[in-house]
């Protein structure tokens, strides 16, 4: 029987097994592979110019240690992270060690596909210790968000500290495997003890990710046929899936607690139902109401969640009802204060105001009639950044939180902004999909023929009626 919660009607449905979903691997056709692990192609026929993702954080720590740091020796320890998954998005690290001449050591942590970061290069000269056993900061911590360069600090280096090199290296990897610590001893003949260390990690599903490389997908839906296109930006073959009909609109998350996993999932308006793959259908919402699943609620999977424009309502299903905006407006929920999930907001054409809930004294102007909302990560500090891409000029206006900002002519009338972290280095890339050619254009990386007219490309961003469905 169906039951009524927030206004509506939630019933389960159907179960799709796993013969509903169908992938079959086939060569790229109609159109050459210009993508490649390079980062730049040789050229990009696009006019000259330059998430919502979940996000969670972990620390892994050694607990107490007493292992020797003795002259002239290389000592490592390591982490086990095979807990973690998806893609790294910031790391801070914290060390306690004795020595009695810090300028001995070198210090690097090193993520699990190999690529290490040095934290302290034989800094400190004839000064004792990481860390101190006195006062309130008993670990040295490194941190690309520290007010002080290590340089800029003296033994034992009780504070937080930005490191030798950047820890944002690291940005984009994979979070699962080993994390590990190496100390280097290059003199004599002062010798000391690690005591201790952990690492904090941010971390996330790609959106959009099928492949398993932890970096978004080019995903297309074909409404005509109900199919899915998928493929990496930068490898040949791509798989398809069919999946939904004409009339549904693509809304792939994590929807399953502790799946980790993205899945093709369809908001049918006609009937009101959400159709993920694997799980019962629900029917949550009614027609005209526009599909805003996100991680509203701070847990480890998104809620399906949807906007109804005629009262402004936005419909949390199993959390919460509420009411902000207007009809005209359009619903841009992203990561806007940095904690990991989403938040509701809304942008106005009209007025081109971004009105955050629950305060919209704050509001933001950014945009005009006629823009194109694309709110993501493009300076990579894990928080939304005010995005707008203008069809009539094809230049995109972006604003972060301070106040910076951005005018970037990449694009032409008729593209379908398409913004990513395609090359994985921890900040959305600027892209379009250029219907009339089927081909997605991502700056400064790649130039992919993949598609064809109608199709639509299926992105972390907003869906809303008309646009470009």
């Amino acid at each position: 029987m169906a039951t009524t919660h927030s206004g509506i009607n939630v019933a389960a449905c159907l179960v799709l097994t796993a013969s509903a979903l169908a992938f079959v691997t086939v060569p790229i056709a109609g159109g050459r592979q210009e993508a490649s692990d390079q980062k730049k192609p040789a050229s990009i026929d696009v006019p000259a110019g330059d998430s919502s993702t979940l996000v969670y954080w972990n620390v892994l720590a050694s607990g107490p240690l007493s292992i020797p740091i003795t002259d002239n020796a290389t000592i490592t320890h390591t982490l086990d992270g095979n807990q973690l998954y998806g893609i790294i998005y910031d790391v801070t690290v914290g060390v306690r060690l004795n020595h009695t001449h810090d300028g001995d050591l070198s210090i690097l942590v090193t993520a699990p596909n190999g690529t290490s970061v040095p934290l302290a290069l034989n800094n400190g000269g004839s000064g004792d210790d990481y860390g101190s056993d006195t006062g309130s900061t008993y670990y040295t911590y490194f941190g690309d968000a520290a007010s002080r360069r290590l340089e800029a600090g003296s033994p034992p280096y009780a504070d937080s500290f930005r490191p030798v090199r950047p820890l944002s290296a690291l940005d984009g990897g994979p979070a699962q495997g080993p994390w590990k610590l190496t100390i280097v001893d290059r003199g004599s003949p002062d010798v000391g003890t690690l005591l201790a260390w952990h690492v904090r990690i941010s971390y996330g599903a790609a959106p959009v990710n099928f492949t398993g490389d932890y970096r978004p997908d080019l995903v297309l839906w074909r409404p005509a046929v109900g199919y899915w296109f998928i493929r990496a930006a930068y490898r040949p073959n791509f798989s398809t899936a069919a999946f939904g009909q004409p009339g549904d609109i693509p809304v792939p998350e994590s929807y399953v607690s502790g799946s980790r996993q993205n899945q093709l999932a369809l908001f049918r308006p006609s009937t009101g139902e959400w159709i993920v793959n694997g799980q019962a259908t629900v029917v949550w919402g009614i027609n005209g109401d526009i599909p805003v699943p996100g991680n509203y609620r701070g847990f480890d999977n998104a809620d399906i969640a949807v906007w109804r424009p005629s009262t402004g309502t936005w419909y949390i299903k199993d959390y919460a009802t509420v009411q902000w905006g207007t009809n005209g407006d359009i619903p841009v929920p992203a990561d806007w204060n940095g904690g990991g999930g989403a938040s509701i907001a809304v942008w106005r054409p009209s007025t081109g105001q971004w009105l955050h809930y629950p305060n919209a004294v704050g509001s933001i102007q950014w945009g005009a009639p006629g823009d194109i909302p694309v709110p993501a990560d493009y300076i990579g500090d894990e928080t939304a950044d005010y995005g707008i891409f203008r069809p009539s000029n094809g230049t995109w206006y972006i604003r972060d939180r301070l106040g910076n900002i951005q005018m970037i002519q990449y694009g032409i009338n008729g593209d379908i902004p398409v913004p990513a972290d395609y090359d994985g280095d921890g900040k959305a890339d600027i892209a379009v999909f250029r219907p009339s050619e089927g081909r997605f254009y991502i700056r400064d990386y790649a130039s992919v023929q993949f598609g064809q007219a109608g199709d639509v490309p299926v992105v972390k961003r907003p869906s809303y009626a008309g646009y470009p469905y």
